[in-house]
């Protein structure tokens, strides 16, 4: 159901003769990406446990970002031909319909697995777990988005490349992420998720910091692809993690929460942003970002350490 009205939605810009119906067009498609971002979060969690979701997921992410960098490359590209030709690209999603009714399955209701309380018995650790997972979600996309929404015009400001050029960079962000989406499984095995927390914040925060910092068109590129790579870790580490410590009875209404979450920072970056950058500059909103997830990559520190103190006591 989330697929057709993706498709017929995302598509519908092909005939849509006013803004009032692009707009309309538009707000159907959020809530079909709702509903694909939900459901096939949830089937993740459902179809796979342990080192096999992990990896998994991370394949999930980065995917994601790759689909992100191909397709609004093609738009471009489209946009060539005719302003209307980008919207074409969503009827991609009718060709998937086949695909999702012959393969996916049902999950059974109640799944048993190792660490995990009853079906039905949702605790207040889980809850707060849960809760924590969702803060996570929505800093993360508040700190992703200040790269689409501010850095064209941060460049631009500098003068330091044409528009070719910044989309180049922009690119490695969704090109970083995908790399580290990629080995997620890999790295799972030799981290614990609140140790992956703290590296991934880590690389944001000194990603986010040379940005401000630097000002030639080369060293911003590599920051941002150096935040790409945080950004990655963090993303796949969030999914994983909030798949496995949530119940089977709430794990749907989980990544419910989830996806809502990771829209809210969506939706919160450019309403934070842009006064931070009228009122003190696109240094200093890359900076105290910065510094933020650094705070929270300090917690990831603290709270791997506290663990592995517990377990060798």
């Amino acid at each position: 159901m989330s697929l057709l009205l993706y498709g017929t939605a995302g598509a519908s810009g092909l005939f849509a003769d006013s803004l009032s119906g692009l707009l309309i067009g538009r707000a159907l498609l959020g809530l079909a990406v709702a509903g694909t971002m939900t459901t096939a979060t949830a089937l993740v969690g459902d179809y796979f446990s342990g080192d096999m979701r992990d990896r998994f997921m991370g394949y999930q992410v980065a995917f994601t970002g790759l689909g992100g960098l191909v397709f609004i490359a093609g738009g471009g590209v489209l946009t060539e031909l005719h302003w209307r030709s980008p919207f074409a690209v969503y009827a991609i999603a009718f060709l998937l319909i086949p695909a999702v009714l012959k393969v996916l399955y049902e999950p059974e209701p109640v799944r048993h697995e190792p660490g995990h309380v009853p079906a039905d018995d949702v605790t207040r650790r889980d809850i707060l777990l849960v809760a924590l997972f969702c803060l996570i979600a929505a800093l993360n996309s508040t700190a992703f988005y200040l790269i689409p929404t501010q850095m064209p015009f941060y460049i631009e400001k500098l003068g330091i490349a044409p528009a070719s050029g910044t989309g180049l960079a922009m690119g490695l962000l969704p090109l970083a992420s995908a790399i580290a989406s990629l080995n997620y499984g890999r790295l799972r095995r030799h981290f614990t998720i609140p140790a992956l927390f703290a590296i991934g914040f880590g690389i944001m925060a000194v990603g986010m910091n040379l940005i401000a910092l630097t000002q030639d068109y080369f060293g911003i590129a590599g920051s941002i692809g150096l935040t790409g790579l945080g950004l990655g870790m963090v993303i796949s580490n969030m999914m994983a993690g909030a798949m496995a410590v949530a119940p089977p009875s709430i794990r749907g209404r989980v990544a419910g929460v989830l996806t809502a979450s990771i829209f809210i920072g969506q939706f919160l970056s450019p309403l934070i942003s842009q006064p931070w950058v009228d009122a003190f500059g696109y240094r200093a909103i890359y900076h105290d970002m910065g510094m933020l997830v650094g705070c929270f990559a300090v917690v990831g520190l603290l709270t791997a350490i506290r663990r592995r103190i517990s377990v060798t006591a």
